[in-house]
């Protein structure tokens, strides 16, 4: 496993402390970077960055929207398309599934409403909301 991010690493505090010894001469690069555990350039980026401006200078980051949650209106257009789908292909007695592509589902998301969903929502979407056709195992 890699190395743990900065802010994981060290407080903005201490980061402030390490970029402003170097910066007042007490220190040189090599071992502010050594304190630091970074790489020489990442923390050439931070020293210039702290230098402009100091009393808003932090490492810590947020996000900026939440992650792990799509649109409304993509979840809708996921569940209508499921719908139809299982009503029409997946219950239908006349038409013999065994197995149902759900890539089906994501291109006609791509196509039809110009809306990008990983393969794994849409077959996460038809589980929790009993569109899921189980495969059937295969008999000799």
């Amino acid at each position: 496993m890699g190395k743990q991010q900065l802010r994981n690493r060290l407080s903005g505090e201490q980061v402030k402390f390490i970029l402003n010894k170097y910066l007042i001469g007490e220190i040189k690069a090599g071992a502010a970077i050594a304190k630091s555990s970074i790489g020489r350039t990442r923390f050439y980026q931070l020293a210039a960055a702290y230098e402009t401006d100091q009393a808003n200078f932090n490492i810590d980051y947020g996000r900026r929207s939440p992650t792990r949650k799509i649109d409304a209106e993509i979840e809708k257009n996921i569940l209508a398309e499921l719908e139809f789908e299982k009503i029409n292909i997946i219950e239908k007695k006349d038409v013999p599934t065994k197995r149902y592509n759900y890539s089906y589902i994501q291109n006609l998301l791509q196509n039809k409403y110009q809306q990008q969903v990983s393969l794994n929502t849409i077959i996460n979407r038809a589980k929790n909301n009993g569109h899921y056709r189980h495969h059937t195992p295969k008999s000799d």
